[in-house]
């Protein structure tokens, strides 16, 4: 940081008597925080920049035709030059199989929490409670 003196918080005096922004490199992340600042990717920020410029209306930032503005190509929050990720067969297998690992551990978890809360087991009656499971017309059969 600069002994120039600080006329605000993030803004410096030059000696020409304008005023400068400080550097975000140079300030801490507390200090970042302090001027309502967090920590996000580039593209969120952009993103954020454009709906800001567009009213508050994401809807408006879609469908902006500022097409001359330099963030305009990234103005939904990814870079158009980005290339796709291309996955090689084991990496989709490996893929796969966690999201079946993960679909199964959330399957336990969800048929410990319906034992654990009293509902009937089986298939009749799944995740129906015990008290009302013959209390709903759409269940019993019985007319409304």
């Amino acid at each position: 940081m600069s002994n120039l003196k600080i006329v605000r918080p993030g803004v410096e005096l030059l000696p020409s008597g304008d005023e400068r922004g400080l550097d975000p490199r140079d300030l801490s992340p507390a200090d970042l925080e302090a001027l309502n600042h967090q920590a996000m990717p580039a593209s969120k920020a952009i993103r954020l920049h454009c709906v800001e410029c567009s009213g508050g209306s994401a809807v408006e930032a879609r469908m902006c035709v500022t097409v001359g503005c330099s963030l305009w190509p990234f103005r939904l929050g990814v870079s158009p030059w980005k290339a796709e990720r291309q996955f090689t067969e084991e990496q989709r297998e490996a893929a796969r199989e966690r999201g079946q690992a993960l679909a199964r551990k959330s399957d336990a978890r969800v048929g410990a929490a319906v034992n654990l809360t009293g509902n009937l087991e089986g298939s009749a009656g799944a995740g129906i409670s015990a008290s009302h499971a013959n209390s709903s017309p759409a269940i019993s059969g019985r007319a409304a």
